[in-house]
């Protein structure tokens, strides 16, 4: 469930997000640390779960954005700086599951649409909707386990779609065949041009 709004989720509850920078102390002085637990959960980005949040991470670091902590509960991925709101999927050839000579996966989207949190009522809304008004496709497209590599950015490639074509559609999963039909492939280079933004500026470090 994500909820619709140009503010994160943690507003509308008066709370805030306890940013944590990977250096504090360890589990009850002795133990882990955070850096640790990142590791432990998110190390292995072939994993479906922790593809997708690395996407979003990265279509916002390709557009030069630094968004507020992530929402597990917002009805969309990034805002961008003129209001409007974008969702991002992933999805892979290659997956943490694949033995030495399976076949790539079939390039596949779904969760397209949400129920939307309903700030009045406090509630979802009983229908699912496409609530971003931008959808970004992510592609990781390398088939080689060995030189399968999130961070390399030439292995992906990028499709945006708006919702209204979404919408029109009517399906809340679609094959990569089809949203090819909706949008020409972007790299990351292009990307925010396909966005209407100004290009970003990599970081020094």
């Amino acid at each position: 469930m994500k909820h619709h709004s140009a503010e994160p989720f943690s507003s509308y509850l008066g709370t805030s997000v306890d940013m944590k920078p990977g250096s504090e102390q360890r589990l009850g002085d002795r133990y882990g640390t955070m850096m640790d637990f990142w590791r432990w959960a998110f190390g292995d980005l072939r994993s479906n779960n922790v593809r997708g949040v690395f996407a979003e991470w990265m279509v916002a670091e390709i557009l030069g954005l630094k968004p507020n902590p992530r929402g597990s509960w917002d009805d969309y991925d990034i805002l961008l700086s003129d209001g409007r709101t974008v969702e991002v999927k992933a999805s892979a050839y290659l997956q943490v599951w694949h033995a030495e000579g399976d076949a790539p996966s079939l390039i596949q989207f779904t969760g397209l649409r949400g129920q939307r949190w309903i700030d009045a009522t406090r509630r979802n809304a009983a229908e699912k909707t496409f609530n971003a008004d931008l959808y970004v496709f992510c592609v990781q497209t390398e088939k080689d386990r060995a030189k399968w590599d999130a961070l390399d950015l030439s292995q992906w490639s990028f499709y945006v779609v708006p919702r209204a074509k979404l919408e029109a559609y009517g399906s809340s999963s679609l094959r990569l065949s089809t949203v090819q039909t909706f949008s020409e492939r972007f790299s990351a280079d292009d990307l925010a041009g396909a966005l209407n933004i100004p290009p970003a500026t990599p970081s020094a470090d």
